[in-house]
């Protein structure tokens, strides 16, 4: 569930949006922390027909009860069958007729998905519902290309992800700290690094007060109605030690309406008025993961250690 802020229709949390924004200056397009990274395409697959039978012959239901996921006669998988995609001979007309089946993957959030984000009314109901987007419980989120989870690279991530969205502080994108030859045989090095949106006075002081205390960078962006702090962005991401993305600055209204788009009104205008704060590891490159430590214990999920030392 890292980089330049841009439009955030077609981005990851966690790399969920393409993490931090650049200053003033429009930045380069995000691009992976071990090579290039583009949009993730949207695949849209179209079953093959076969003709349609007037009748089912034995042929038919010997077959179906061989393959009960298949409807009879048309090779298609029924919804929620546990199918892998690829060709498969079925017996048509006493010919073997070759079917592909195929995933249909759309570019949209389902109406189930809408309904289940538009019906979060506290911000302890968003971390539990993306929290359930990082495990995969949920196809879509708010703000992110449709039916896509979290980008592989978060994935040892998720545990530590979600456990911050339930305790209350929603993450939005996140990276971890890496360091390496890209596929443009080019040296990427990025640190580990996460944005979280809290709502609540005390979490906010005890968030800000551990990473500081471990050593960790903190930068914080108020959007409180009476106007808060905005803190500049912090490089996390290099390629041959020129910086490529940005975490931390402050989010435009438009990019915050793209960003929570479908929310309820009055959980739109909590979120939208909270404090983002981003967390940043100081080291780049693998290093960097004590801060996945100092985070996991701020929540419980392991005995508190020397931060430090880590």
């Amino acid at each position: 569930m890292a980089g330049v802020r841009q439009p955030p229709a077609p981005r990851h949390q966690d790399r969920p949006r393409v993490i931090g924004r650049s200053p003033p200056a429009p930045a380069p397009a995000r691009r992976g922390p071990l090579g290039p990274r583009g949009v993730r395409p949207v695949e849209i697959y179209v079953p093959v027909p076969l003709r349609p039978r007037p009748t089912t012959s034995t042929k038919e239901i010997r077959h179906a009860e061989q393959h009960p996921d298949l409807e009879a006669g048309t090779g298609l998988v029924h919804p929620g069958a546990d199918r892998r995609p690829g060709p498969e001979l079925i017996d048509h007309d006493d010919r073997a007729v070759e079917v592909t089946f195929v995933d249909l993957k759309f570019p949209w959030m389902s109406r189930a998905d809408r309904r289940r984000w538009r019906s979060a009314r506290t911000t302890s109901d968003l971390g539990v519902l993306m929290a359930l987007w990082l495990e995969g419980k949920i196809a879509s989120r708010p703000g992110y290309q449709p039916r896509c989870g979290p980008e592989g690279e978060t994935a040892h991530l998720v545990p530590t992800l979600a456990a911050l969205c339930r305790a209350g502080y929603v993450t939005t994108c996140s990276q971890p700290g890496r360091a390496g030859t890209g596929a443009d045989g080019l040296w990427w090095a990025q640190r580990a690094a996460v944005e979280l949106v809290v709502t609540d006075a005390a979490l906010l002081h005890r968030l800000v007060g551990t990473a500081h205390a471990a050593g960790l960078i903190v930068r914080v962006n108020d959007y409180g109605l009476d106007g808060g702090v905005q803190e500049q962005p912090v490089i996390v991401t290099t390629r041959e030690g020129e910086p490529v993305t940005w975490v931390g600055g402050r989010i435009d209204r438009a990019e915050m309406a793209l960003q929570w788009t479908g929310l309820d009104r009055d959980l739109y205008r909590t979120v939208s008025t909270g404090t983002y704060v981003s967390i940043i590891a100081a080291e780049y490159g693998s290093a960097g993961a004590r801060m996945w430590v100092v985070l996991d214990s701020l929540i419980g999920r392991r005995q508190p250690t020397n931060p430090a030392r880590s």
